[in-house]
C-alpha cells in the first residue's frame, strides 16, 4: 500500500509529503498534519549499512512501546498545564494509534496567515520579531514550573508561525521528556541537571537567531 492511499478514517486522507524526521515523515491532510513511524532505520555496521525495524530499535534503547501514542501522552501531561492564552504556542494532537500495523499520529498543521506551512526556526533563520522571543520565553517558563523536561527541543521542532502579522514560536515535538533522549547522561536523572539541559536548549536557540 502507498503512503499517499492511507486513509484514516472518512476525510482524513494524506495529500502530500511536507517533511520528516529521523523517526518520522510528515503528511498533510487538510488542516491535520499525520506523523508516520519509519518502517526502518540505517545503521552503520561494520563496513556495510543494514535496516533495522525501528520500533523494535525504539522499544530496545528507549523502552518506549509506541513512539507516537508515547508522544500522545506526553502532550497530555503537559495540555493541562498550558494556559489558554499560551495555547497557540503548543501544538495539539488529537489522535496517536495504528493503523494497519503503521503507527501515526494526528496534530494540527501550522500554518501562517497566508496560507503557507510555517518553517522551523532552523530555516527561518534570525527572527528579529520581538515577539517571538518573548512566547519563547513563555514556553521555557512553563516547562520549568511545571517540570515538564521536554530537552528534545530544538530549532527543528520549534516552527516560525506569522499569526495576524505577528511571528510566534510553535513546540511541534514532545517525544523525549525527561532523560528519555539521553538514557546514558547519568546526571539528568536529577532535577537539577534536567533543568541545566532544558536552559541550554533554549540558550543555545537564543544564540544562533537572536539579535543583539
Amino acid at each position: 500500500m502507498l503512503l499517499a492511499d492511507l486513509r484514516v478514517e472518512p476525510g482524513i486522507v494524506l495529500e502530500e509529503k511536507i517533511g520528516e524526521g529521523q523517526h518520522r515523515e510528515v503528511f498533510r491532510s487538510g488542516n491535520l498534519a499525520v506523523k508516520i513511524l519509519k518502517p526502518f532505520r540505517l545503521k552503520q555496521r561494520w563496513l556495510r549499512t543494514v535496516r533495522l525495524p525501528l520500533q523494535i530499535y525504539i522499544q530496545t534503547k528507549y523502552a518506549i512501546e509506541d513512539f507516537n501514542q508515547h508522544e500522545q501522552e506526553n502532550y497530555w501531561r503537559l495540555a493541562g498545564f498550558i494556559p489558554r492564552d499560551s495555547s497557540t504556542l503548543f501544538n495539539r494532537i488529537y489522535w496517536a494509534g495504528y493503523y494497519e500495523g503503521q503507527s501515526i499520529s494526528i496534530s494540527d498543521l501550522v500554518l501562517n496567515d497566508d496560507g503557507s506551512f510555517a518553517k522551523s526556526l532552523a530555516k527561518s533563520g534570525v527572527i528579529l520579531d520581538t515577539k517571538f522571543w518573548n512566547g519563547l520565553d513563555e514556553i521555557e517558563t512553563l516547562l520549568l514550573s511545571r517540570k515538564m523536561f521536554f530537552i528534545g527541543i530544538n530549532d527543528d521542532n520549534v516552527l516560525v508561525q506569522t499569526k495576524n502579522g505577528v511571528q510566534q514560536p510553535v513546540l511541534v515535538d514532545y517525544k523525549w521528556l525527561g532523560r528519555e533522549a539521553y538514557p546514558c547522561q547519568f546526571w539528568l536523572r536529577w532535577e537539577i541537571g534536567l533543568r541545566r539541559k532544558l536552559k541550554s536548549k533554549f540558550q543555545r536557540m537564543r544564540d544562533l537567531y537572536k539579535p543583539r
